[in-house]
């Protein structure tokens, strides 16, 4: 368990293409700034061996953390050549993985050839939350970035302003199953074959509003479901004791979640991004194993992988 409490510091902006001329010791914040973070994080596992071949093995974990973030934060949005514009905003989140995992290896021969093989399922279910309080509009606390006042009153700065609140929440759920089998097709030569099916669905809400009248901006609910298989494939040979060379094929999936922009009340769904690896090197060793050294060339393609609009950076 973590509990911390801190006051935010953004750091000295940037004027003309430069850090601002200022004492390094200047503090763009206020006097109510403060984040706070709860963690608990509890883990349980478990091995039997059946014999020397044979075991399983499973665990079981729960993580969560909150966390509150009551700030100014400092936009690169002047005014003037002396006057920078702040948003002030309160975000609580809250977090909770629960996961449960069980796999078996075994070591077996058939037709001649030894086999180690794993066979593995995983569960994972994430809850979470987020709400967001904030001023309508960027422009609500200029701050002059060579003389800072601070508003010192958080009461009279909300009492004077608009207000609004965004808040959602989501449920994800992964499932997985995936095996591994490293099969010695001779002493020196070794193969390795392997996949992972990966499932996974989420579901969420959200809604935004005036905080003053209740009155709401927008609100909603959006859902999706993701499924694929990444195999992989390796080789391994030992061209002495101390040098093996080795190549390698391999296929991943990552989901991209569910993005939602509290300012505008819309949520997108992106496709998931796949990627595949190709890679080919040698391992050295010497010494008993003190000494290695490994060398390798790889190359991999990614599609789906979301990147931020020049254009529109939000």
């Amino acid at each position: 368990y973590v509990h911390d409490h801190s006051k935010p510091d953004y750091g000295i902006p940037a004027f003309e293409g430069r850090p601002a001329q200022v004492p390094i010791s200047t503090y763009y914040g206020e006097p109510f700034d403060n984040q706070e973070s709860d963690q608990l994080n509890v883990v349980l596992s478990a091995e039997h061996h059946f014999s020397d071949a044979w075991l399983i093995r499973g665990g079981l974990s729960y993580y969560r953390l909150g966390y509150s973030d009551n700030t100014k934060d400092t936009f690169n949005s002047w005014v003037d050549g002396a006057t920078l514009n702040r948003y002030y905003e309160k975000f609580p989140k809250w977090d909770a993985y629960k996961t449960a995992q069980i796999e078996t290896v075994g070591k077996f021969d058939t037709f001649g050839f030894g086999h180690t093989l794993l066979l593995g399922a995983e569960y994972d279910i994430h809850n979470a939350s987020s709400g967001n309080a904030y001023i309508l509009g960027a422009l609500e606390s200029p701050i002059d970035i060579f003389n800072p006042v601070p508003i010192g009153d958080e009461d009279a700065l909300l009492d004077a302003a608009l207000r609004a609140r965004y808040f959602g929440e989501s449920k994800t759920t992964t499932w997985s199953l995936y095996f591994q089998d490293q099969i010695d097709l001779t002493d020196t030569l070794k193969l390795l074959v392997g996949g992972r099916h990966d499932h996974v669905e989420q579901n969420g809400t959200y809604l935004g509003e005036l905080v003053d009248d209740g009155s709401l901006l927008w609100e909603g609910a959006y859902g999706f479901k993701a499924s694929a298989f990444s195999p992989r494939a390796g080789l391994l040979y030992k061209v002495t004791p101390g040098l093996s060379v080795f190549a390698s094929w391999s296929k991943s999936f990552n989901p991209n979640y569910a993005d939602c922009d509290e300012f505008s009340g819309i949520c997108r769904q992106f496709p998931s991004e796949k990627g595949v690896q190709y890679e080919a090197g040698a391992k050295f060793e010497a010494a008993n194993g003190r000494f290695g050294a490994t060398a390798a060339l790889f190359r991999i393609e990614k599609s789906n992988v979301l990147q931020t609009d020049p254009a529109d950076p939000n």
